[in-house]
C-alpha cells in the first residue's frame, strides 16, 4: 500500500504558558499534503517540505475556562471522545461485577 493516507480531521494543542492560552489547530493529512482549517475560517494546503508561518494555520487561540466551555458544548451536543468511550465501558463491566457478587453473597 502506498504512502497515501485519507484520514479524518485531527486536533492539536499547544500550551502557550506566556500567554496563558493555548493555540488549537484542526489539520487533516492527504497525499503528503496537510489541510489546516485556519482561524479566518479559510482551508490552507501545506505541501510536505513547504515553508509555512505557524500565524496563518491556528484555529483558535483560547484560555482554560474557553476551552473548557468548549469542550462542554461539544458533550452537551452528544459528541463524546474516546476516553468518554472508554469510562462507558468501565462502568457498564462493574455493573455488571457488582451483580455477580451481589448473586454471590446470596448463595
Amino acid at each position: 500500500m502506498s504512502n497515501m493516507y485519507f484520514g479524518d480531521w485531527r486536533v492539536r494543542i499547544i500550551d502557550r504558558p506566556q500567554y496563558s492560552t493555548y493555540r488549537v489547530y484542526m489539520m487533516r493529512l492527504i497525499n503528503g499534503a496537510t489541510m489546516f482549517f485556519t482561524h479566518n475560517g479559510t482551508v490552507k494546503t501545506i505541501k510536505e517540505g513547504d515553508a509555512y508561518q505557524e500565524d496563518d494555520v491556528w484555529f483558535a487561540e483560547m484560555s482554560d475556562d474557553q476551552l473548557q466551555a468548549f469542550a462542554d458544548s461539544l458533550a452537551s451536543k452528544g459528541i463524546k471522545t474516546i476516553n468518554d468511550h472508554k469510562n462507558e465501558g468501565l462502568l457498564e463491566a462493574t455493573k455488571y461485577h457488582l451483580e455477580d457478587m451481589r448473586k454471590i453473597a446470596k448463595l
